[in-house]
């Protein structure tokens, strides 16, 4: 038999360890005692969490990824909010990324999106889930207490924030963000949820950048 447990060494200092225990015999058949083997898997619990946070986060940015949001909106659909208060997803595409990459070059523009990470992280709060999905494109699961207008009022901390110039590398840079919200309600599925923020993104953008637009039910 094999367990996992914390053990703790003779001067106070704990480890991580598996045991094996094996009975013991004699001759005859009858138990004398048993046999117990430690081995430290701190080494190796430290790997499965370094593997396990690099499934579920993005490698540029630190946020989370589409795993981890996968994961976020599964659990949440399962929950009573989801469609009785509703939960707020907000899908933020950032504005102008792309002459950011095409004037000064790849290396600036991941430095602009970490920084942008780093602001969209400082404008939610805690139990909000930010991630990024991929090149310019973040998304923010509100917590299941925030309402519509709540979620407006982030919304428009996180356009006001990416907003402002980034000095990077003594490069300035100006981007924005137009966000979509959507409100989940009875039956919808986290992909149509992802869809209606997306839409709604799109739609922002379309009215001149740097926007909110709330998606329609």
């Amino acid at each position: 038999m094999v367990r996992e447990w914390t053990f703790k060494r003779r001067d106070g200092s704990t480890f991580d360890g598996s045991m094996i225990t094996s009975a013991r015999y004699d001759p005859d058949g009858a138990l004398v005692g048993f046999l117990y083997l430690v081995a430290d898997i701190t080494e190796r619990r430290q790997r499965e969490a370094l593997l396990t946070r690099a499934a579920e986060h993005d490698p540029l940015t630190g946020l989370g990824n589409r795993t981890s949001l996968q994961h976020a909106l599964g659990i949440a659909v399962s929950d009573e909010s989801w469609h009785s208060t509703g939960r707020v997803l907000l899908f933020v595409d950032l504005d102008r990324f792309k002459q950011v990459n095409d004037t000064l070059g790849h290396a600036i523009g991941d430095a602009v999106l970490i920084a942008v990470a780093q602001r969209l992280t400082d404008a939610i709060r805690v139990g909000d889930l930010a991630v990024r999905l991929g090149g310019d494109e973040f998304v923010v699961l509100l917590s299941p207490t925030v309402t519509v207008d709540e979620g407006v009022r982030i919304a428009n901390r996180i356009v006001a924030s990416i907003g402002r110039e980034f000095i990077i590398d003594d490069h300035t840079v100006h981007i924005g963000a137009s966000v979509g919200l959507s409100l989940s309600h009875l039956d919808q599925t986290p992909e149509q949820l992802l869809q209606q923020a997306d839409q709604a993104a799109y739609q922002a953008k379309h009215e001149g950048r740097g926007q909110i637009a709330v998606a329609t039910p």
